[in-house]
């Protein structure tokens, strides 16, 4: 009788220990899968983060740009759109050193066999020293030019006469101009005309057409 609860006693307690093995790995079992999910978790809201992330920071850049554009904007400073800068002028550009300041004046015919008039002459004031003049003519085209030195100008040095804007032409071929009330003239040997008046009313006129 003793014998037999031994044995039964021996083959509970190994059932037990059977049952707590199997019981341990269990619980371990579902350690590691719980463990495994969770990494996979957190995984997934890493990488949901990143994504978020990046969407604020297009959108907030997207938003900056818009607010730069607007305040520009309402500043002035974009326009709408822009236009080619097209000349709608004839330009006369000369350069001229004289002692005194002078009124040069230049006369233009807007068409062919044309006598100068005082309805077509732009004046230019001119300094002491050498300057570069600019003489911006209300015409898109002109035939003749005459260039007038104000009075009793004295000595003047002129050099690169030409046109510009919506016509070009150098003008520097002194030796193609008449002269009125301009004595002792003469060109230099780098191209330029000097010359002294003392007159009322000296100019110079060029003879040719100009070109177009």
């Amino acid at each position: 009788m003793v014998k037999r609860v031994s044995s039964d006693a021996r083959a509970n307690s190994a059932a037990t220990v059977k049952a707590a093995a199997r019981a341990k790995a269990k619980i371990v079992a579902q350690n590691e899968g719980g463990r495994h999910a969770n990494n996979g978790l957190s995984e997934k809201v890493t990488f949901k983060q990143l994504i978020v992330g990046v969407v604020i920071l297009c959108c907030a850049f997207l938003l900056l740009v818009a607010s730069v554009a607007d305040i520009k904007g309402l500043l002035g400073f974009a326009p709408t759109h822009y236009e080619p800068f097209l000349p709608q002028n004839v330009l006369v550009v000369f350069e001229a050193t004289s002692k005194k300041p002078v009124d040069y004046e230049i006369y233009y015919t807007v068409e062919r066999e044309t006598w100068y008039n005082e309805d077509n002459k732009v004046t230019v004031k001119g300094k002491p020293g050498a300057h570069q003049y600019v003489a911006t003519l209300p015409v898109e085209r002109i035939y003749n030019i005459r260039i007038d030195f104000g009075e009793n100008p004295g000595a003047i040095l002129v050099t690169d006469i030409r046109l510009m804007g919506t016509q070009a032409a150098l003008l520097d071929n002194f030796e193609n101009y008449n002269y009125n009330q301009i004595e002792k003239h003469h060109i230099t040997p780098k191209g330029q005309l000097f010359f002294i008046s003392e007159e009322k009313d000296p100019y110079m006129i060029y003879k040719d057409d100009l070109p177009f």
